[in-house]
């Protein structure tokens, strides 16, 4: 699990990358509900948020949340477990799911397609609120190059609350698990990018360490279990 992210030793309070522009919240280009888990929470914190049109993809993230890649490969591989998660209903989908994502990651990371997924980045390197005050807003910006496609749709965003992982999905999905893996390999790169050196490096560790951490998942989904006898 990626454990109390607001606490973690290793998030870098200091900005990375100024807020690049982008859209106010109130915006009425169709986006995701915040989930649920947060409203309780005042230092609640988005990491991430994707959108899809027109073929592109749009990212906003936080940056500057872990000094090396290792952190952002558990996040994005507690990411991709929740995704396989909300797409399916039994351990069985779940494991062929999530091998999906994997193949797809495995497949962008071994021969990138990044002309399919040049749209438009916002990074916020807002330092993490120690003391946020209650009903503040830690939400990431809307992409402002998203509004301008018509088929713009968001299709996650992701939160940490509560020393867990949170998502909201569009429903009904039509991302099938290959694409998903592609997008969080593009998302991999996007957060490489926001280092300042290595970034190469970077890149390599956040995806290891992404598929080590998935596979062990699958081994897991791949013992069975059986019913205590009577």
């Amino acid at each position: 699990m990626i454990g109390s992210i607001l606490n973690q030793p290793n998030i870098s309070n200091e900005p990375v990358i100024p807020l690049s522009e982008s859209r106010p919240m109130s915006s009425s280009a169709p986006q995701l509900e915040t989930p649920a888990e947060t409203s309780a929470d005042a230092k609640a914190l988005e990491l991430l948020r994707i959108w899809e049109g027109d073929g592109l993809a749009f990212f906003a993230l936080r940056s500057g949340l872990w000094k090396s890649g290792q952190g952002w490969g558990v996040f994005l591989a507690d990411l991709a477990r929740l995704i396989s998660e909300q797409e399916t209903r039994s351990d069985e989908q779940r494991l062929k799911y999530l091998r999906g994502i994997v193949e797809g990651f495995s497949s962008e990371s071994s021969n990138p397609t990044a002309d399919s997924f040049a749209g438009q980045v916002v990074e916020s390197a807002d330092p993490v609120p120690s003391e946020p005050p209650v009903g503040s807003s830690n939400e990431l910006p809307i992409p402002l190059d998203s509004t301008t496609h018509a088929t713009a749709q968001e299709i996650l965003r992701a939160w940490a609350t509560q020393g867990r992982l949170c998502v909201s999905l569009q429903n009904p999905m039509h991302v099938r698990p290959a694409r998903w893996g592609r997008l969080l390999f593009d998302a991999a790169s996007h957060i490489a990018n926001s280092f300042e050196s290595d970034t190469e490096n970077v890149r390599q560790e956040i995806a290891s360490t992404f598929l080590q951490s998935c596979e062990r998942t699958v081994r897991k989904l791949e013992i069975p279990t059986f019913a205590n006898p009577e």
